[in-house]
């Protein structure tokens, strides 16, 4: 959940995007399959912590996206099984943000528990 909201820190994006950003970002430890990445989504979207925007394959305003998912234009966006299907887009909402923040602070006060166990690398401060 934590890196599928850090994925929209910096704007919108798509599923598929944002299941690549957390594989990437993670180095492969966290590799989301399709069915538990929509999944994951669409729980986000139902806690109010994410909203779908725009039409995927109109884009957002109207413009006209051509690297719809599956589509001529789609290059490395597009799913392996070459399905042609709109895009959603996904934002983060205020209540994610806010979750965002909390979680981070937490994993702050892990983290820093750690270390002065000298866990994790690093000498305790």
């Amino acid at each position: 959940m934590f890196y599928l909201l850090l994925t929209l820190v910096d704007g919108k994006s798509h599923g598929y995007a944002m299941g690549r950003a957390v594989r990437e970002r993670s180095a492969g430890a966290v590799d989301l399959g399709p069915a538990s990445l929509y999944w994951t989504i669409n729980r986000l979207r139902e806690a109010g912590f994410i909203e779908e925007i725009g039409d995927g394959a109109r884009g957002i305003g109207g413009r006209t996206d051509s690297r719809v998912e599956g589509g001529k234009g789609a290059g490395d966006d597009a799913p392996a099984d070459g399905r042609a299907k709109r895009r959603r887009y996904y934002r983060l909402t205020e209540a994610g943000r806010d979750t965002l923040d909390r979680e981070a602070d937490t994993w702050e006060q892990v983290l820093s528990f750690a270390r002065s166990k000298n866990i994790g690398g690093q000498e305790a401060r």
